[in-house]
């Protein structure tokens, strides 16, 4: 679906109507049976492409109060059930879990769309889907034939140019992503780095695995995100 958005962008308006044809077709998809990987490119790929189409229909959010709701307005009909973006992002990919600052989970316990959720959230999944902001990871098509082995390059590609290590004050800076969805990635600092450490180059894995060997107590800082939109006005 991104790539059928991208491309009708490129095509002009007549395509783009050709595209919301074809997202009228996402009621049809039959979901029951679907692999773990299958799951994950596909929801990924979804919730990517209908930032692209909010963006165009309804614009960017330009404040905080406006991003919380149009990520729970905008919306697919998926296989006969509503998905918003959160839907997707925290019922089905983040396996129905709360999203940040929340008070419940997506699904309850007799929402038919709960049979859709992964049992358990890949904290990966945060630099593969795109909010249409600066600070967001690049967006590209994941297979599900290839999608872990895709997913491990985006976590790479992130964590190029959101992870500074400072060894000597015992610190390390991480996109606010970390800190937002924390519990995604483990319960005390030492595990979090654990697993940023798996992403890094050989050189910085070696430096955070000697620092977190040295040291207990390893500070983590978090940079500012960059909700600056990354869209242009067009008609």
């Amino acid at each position: 679906m991104r790539w059928l958005l991208t491309n009708a962008l490129a095509g002009g308006v007549q395509d783009f109507k050709t595209y919301l044809r074809l997202s009228a077709e996402l009621q049809r998809i039959q979901m029951v049976g679907m692999s773990r990987e299958q799951t994950l490119a596909m929801f990924i790929n979804l919730y990517n492409a209908l930032v692209i189409h909010a963006y165009i229909q309804i614009g960017p959010p330009t404040s905080a109060w406006k991003r919380r709701k149009f990520f729970h307005k905008a919306a697919y009909k998926i296989g006969g059930h509503t998905f918003s973006l959160n839907d997707i992002e925290h019922g089905i990919l983040r396996g129905n879990r709360k999203q940040p600052m929340a008070f419940q989970r997506p699904f309850g316990p007799s929402d038919p769309r709960r049979v859709f959720s992964l049992p358990s959230v890949d904290p990966r999944i945060h630099f593969a889907l795109v909010c249409g902001a600066k600070g967001c990871p690049p967006i590209k098509n994941y297979d599900h034939n290839n999608i872990d082995a895709e997913l491990d390059d985006a976590t790479i590609a992130f964590f190029e140019g959101e992870c500074l290590l400072f060894p000597e004050r015992h610190s390390v800076q991480l996109s606010m992503l970390l800190k937002w969805y924390r519990q995604d990635f483990g319960s005390t600092n030492e595990q979090i780095l654990q697993w940023v450490a798996r992403y890094l180059d050989p050189e910085r894995r070696t430096t955070l695995e000697q620092m977190l060997a040295a040291s207990e107590s390893i500070k983590i800082t978090y940079s500012e995100y960059d909700w600056t939109h990354n869209s242009k006005k067009s008609s």
